[in-house]
């Protein structure tokens, strides 16, 4: 981790080594941690990878959110291997915040983070115990709601764009099964279909993206 002291996030493999090192080593020993105290299988501890996208999708979730705050923070975590497709500098998106390149750019860094939701859907069917599958769930689902509001969004250049406090509510006042977390997951799925651009190569990705989702969501095994 202390090589990112000083070493840009150019590659995505720096963008996914340094979300690994944050968020997805906190996966890992999660699920390490739940199999110690006796309250999951011990299958969970093989499942690294899985453990791994999930700390990865929280983490690239802030990241993006998090990109005018972090760019005012004299800090930045988006990869260059995307944004370097779309500007020569990465203030160019908050000088054009509407300019189809900027959210041509946030949609790619979007569906990128979305990539990891198929590995979250497999390890929260892993989980067997209520309160800790609701710890691990809940987090996901405010994470897929962070992701629809900033996609294809301007806000995200000029400021920090927040979920309603209701949702965040909701999942804490009241029951979150394995059921109603994957209907979360279907709902937002749909809004990013809505939301991308008819025709359109980033809209055909996202259909085929929520296709393959929703499948595994429709998976019973």
């Amino acid at each position: 981790m202390a090589d990112f002291a000083e070493k840009e996030v150019i590659s995505m493999d720096d963008y996914n080594l340094y979300c690994h090192y944050v968020a997805g080593l906190v996966g890992i020993g999660l699920s390490n941690l739940f199999v110690a105290s006796g309250l999951e299988n011990t299958e969970l501890t093989k499942q690294r990878e899985l453990s791994n996208s999930m700390g990865l999708f929280l983490q690239k979730t802030n990241i993006i959110r998090d990109y005018h705050e972090d760019l005012y923070s004299d800090r930045s975590f988006w990869p260059k291997e995307i944004w370097g497709k779309y500007a020569g500098e990465l203030s160019y998106f908050t000088e054009h915040p509407r300019d189809k390149k900027s959210l041509d750019c946030l949609n790619e860094m979007v569906f990128d983070a979305l990539q990891h939701l198929s590995d979250v859907v497999e390890y929260l069917r892993l989980l067997k115990k209520e309160n800790i599958f609701r710890f691990a769930a809940i987090p996901q689902v405010m994470a897929i709601a962070t992701l629809a509001v900033v996609y294809n969004n301007p806000k995200v250049f000029t400021g920090v764009v927040k979920v309603r406090k209701g949702l965040a509510a909701r999942l804490i006042l009241y029951d979150l099964s394995l059921e109603s977390t994957l209907k979360y997951f279907k709902r937002f799925s749909r809004v990013f279909l809505r939301k991308s651009p008819a025709g359109t190569d980033q809209h055909l990705k996202i259909k085929a993206w929520a296709e393959v989702l929703n499948l595994k969501i429709d998976n019973k095994q």
